[in-house]
């Protein structure tokens, strides 16, 4: 098929799962002196893994940890909202591992509050979902550390859109295979940089041909679906949001403990500290305005639908680095 060169349109500098096994059922009876009906759920909805009885109420003392953080959050009325679901029986290093969160650099010095004109945008809204120019929420799954992969296939997805007139799925698992020889390291984890440098130099597959199975294979492309031709580094949300008006785009940032656990909200943490470690990539699909003026993006993730708002978030534009490190450039098709 004929490729189609892109330039990509907005990326800042992470997926989803955990652990797939099933607890036996004489473990799962011992446990039956934990009487607590909401953490037996949770471990057989998100099929954490336990082995004997010990292993059972170590989850338990990391379900209470968790459950008494998430309910200290909530009585702040910070304008976010934190919430059970399928990490809450894990650590936050647990957590961190499982997921491939490992720092891929740090972030530029930190941007302003309310400077670079982006009061000008104050007034707009912008959702790609609400023209349906974004795939469904993908789940990278505990064994493949893939963010970086689902969002650089997710930019090119909303663009490819306005060129063919459809959202065609492109191949993550190309960008897992494929860019190790560049410096990405397939399952453990990678830059969207160094994937969008592959893709200046190799067209990406269509995502059916070459499907997601969460394991690192041998890099193999199907076909010439699509092509990045360019991309350059925007540093200031006015331009961030300026990028989202034309397309979704790639945002990295610094994943926190609370994130772990969001629910709902716009989710804020401007504390110095968070953004000096950026360690995960995922996909902006807009932006807005709350009443009380902070800001925030619409952010794709890669951790499945029971995560955050099925999949998504609202991250305050100052929080953790999200309005650094970032790239983009003009989208152009080529015959």
């Amino acid at each position: 098929m004929k490729a189609i060169l892109f330039a990509l349109a907005g990326i800042s500098l992470l997926t989803t799962a955990l652990f797939i096994a099933s607890a036996p059922t004489a473990v799962l009876k011992s446990a039956t002196t934990i009487n607590n009906a909401e953490f037996h759920a949770l471990l057989r909805e998100h099929k954490v893994p336990v082995n004997g009885l010990r292993d059972v109420h170590y989850r338990y003392s990391v379900y209470k940890t968790n459950k008494a953080l998430i309910e200290s959050v909530n009585a702040q009325k910070l304008g976010y909202t934190l919430g059970v679901g399928p990490f809450t029986l894990y650590t936050f290093a647990e957590f961190k591992d499982m997921m491939g969160l490992q720092t891929i650099g740090s972030a530029d010095a930190p941007a302003t509050v309310a400077e670079d004109g982006s009061s000008d945008l104050k007034d707009r809204q912008i959702d790609w979902r609400n023209v349906l120019d974004v795939t469904p929420v993908g789940n990278q799954t505990n064994t493949c550390n893939a963010g970086y992969a689902f969002a650089v296939t997710g930019a090119l997805e909303a663009q490819i859109k306005k060129f063919r007139g459809t959202v065609t799925p492109v191949s993550t698992q190309q960008l897992v295979d494929c860019t190790t020889t560049m410096g990405n390291f397939g399952c453990k984890g990678g830059y969207a940089t160094i994937a969008l440098d592959y893709l200046t130099r190799t067209s990406i597959s269509n995502g059916t041909d070459y499907a997601y199975t969460g394991r690192q294979g041998t890099c193999a492309p199907k076909d010439e679906y699509a092509r990045v031709i360019g991309y350059k580094k925007i540093r200031t949300e006015a331009d961030i949001m300026q990028a989202l008006e034309v397309k979704p785009a790639i945002l990295a940032f610094e994943y926190d403990s609370g994130m772990q656990h969001y629910s709902d909200g716009i989710y804020l943490n401007r504390s110095g500290a968070c953004g000096a470690n950026i360690n995960h990539f995922a996909l902006g699909v807009g932006y807005g305005f709350e009443n009380s003026g902070n800001r925030y993006y619409i952010v794709k993730n890669s951790f499945g639908t029971s995560w955050g708002r099925g999949g998504y978030m609202l991250l305050d534009m100052y929080t953790c680095g999200v309005s650094r490190n970032t790239y983009g450039a003009a989208l152009k098709d080529k015959p």
